[in-house]
């Protein structure tokens, strides 16, 4: 079991947005797993928000749901 090094974390941190946790986990000499669980131990979250143009198609292609909360 490796340790995690605050240089491996500061890695860790910059690169969740844009890169898998298996490119991750490559570039660390890690498993998924190990990159993935503590992604989420620290918080790091890869959760995509909605664009307004996502929004804009929802409420027009889904307006029996209330959508009060988009505007």
């Amino acid at each position: 079991m490796k340790v995690w090094t605050p240089e491996m974390l500061k890695k860790l941190s910059a690169m969740h947005l844009y890169k898998s946790y298996q490119q991750i986990a490559t570039e660390l000499g890690l498993t998924k797993g190990a990159v993935k669980s503590k992604a989420q131990k620290l918080g790091l979250c890869k959760r995509k928000f909605w664009t307004t143009q996502e929004v804009i198609y929802l409420i027009d292609n889904y307006p029996h749901v209330n959508n009060r909360i988009f505007q």
